[in-house]
């Protein structure tokens, strides 16, 4: 092999383990610590490298040196790469599941069975989901210092007179923690909208509600049909129409021998 001449300048055409060949580089001869021939490629950091076969031009004559990083070389800018390594994987992982639970199956409940619930109504008495197998059930989670839920409780309304004697029932649940305040509200509008309560708002977590209003449709053997988020114009012909068809789908569907109406979050 030809000596490498001191000082000329030259860029690396076909590197073969480190690619260089994106600046110019000044090429020392020398040997590393156990004597092997080595180059330093001088950088903004310089890096030893020892030599086998890979082309240079310098000048003339062609030099052919392979490039490969000193073992010292490499393991230092290893042991630097491994905090970067792990953080990035463990925050891909932790993305990854941030991703499942706020945009997979589960946030929705669409296509699952909806979990079944008992909560007290203004009477006192406990209500289910499953109580409603066979209608078509619409959800609606709510409270009275919601401006949006105020805002679409009108046009629920209109919605509930429209579908009037068909299997079709219309429940709000209220995060509300006080009777006075929800009744008070109800009464002072007149809407009949029957209501239960979920102060602890466990229910809330079950269906993984993430805001206020949401609306989950469920057809007659549980199932979440649709969820709508925000509010909603419930009167218009558009909407009444699109949960018509849900509708008459539990009308010609007969309901599953063995009820499915109680899915995970179920309690005793």
């Amino acid at each position: 092999m030809r000596p490498l001449r001191r000082g000329k300048r030259c860029v690396c055409l076909k590197p073969n383990r480190v690619d260089v060949s994106e600046f110019a580089a000044i090429i020392t001869s020398g040997v590393d610590r156990s004597g092997v021939p080595a180059v330093i490629i001088s950088r903004p950091q310089a890096f030893l490298f020892t030599t086998t076969q890979t082309e240079f031009p310098i000048g003339r004559p062609t030099v052919r040196v392979n490039l490969s990083l000193n073992s010292e070389v490499g393991y230092n800018i290893r042991m630097r790469l491994k905090p970067l390594i792990f953080f990035t994987v463990v925050g891909c992982l932790a993305g990854l599941a941030i991703h499942k639970e706020i945009n997979g199956p589960g946030p929705t409940l669409q296509g699952s069975i909806a979990p079944d619930f008992e909560l007290k109504n203004f009477e006192g008495q406990t209500v289910r989901l499953s109580d409603f197998e066979g209608k078509l059930v619409f959800l609606n989670y709510w409270a009275t210092w919601c401006a949006p839920c105020i805002e679409e409780l009108p046009a629920m309304m209109k919605m509930n007179d429209a579908f009037e004697g068909r299997p079709f029932e219309m429940l709000g649940i209220s995060v509300d923690t006080s009777w006075d305040v929800v009744q008070g509200y109800l009464n002072e509008h007149g809407f009949e909208l029957d209501t239960v309560l979920d102060p602890g708002q466990s229910v809330k977590l079950d269906y993984r509600v993430q805001g206020f209003p949401e609306t989950f449709l469920i057809d007659g053997n549980g199932v979440v049909l649709k969820k709508y988020i925000g509010p909603w114009p419930w009167d218009d012909a558009r909407m009444i129409a699109e949960v018509d068809r849900f509708l008459q789908t539990v009308e010609q569907t007969p309901p599953v021998t063995e009820t499915q109406i109680g899915g995970p979050g179920t309690r005793d």
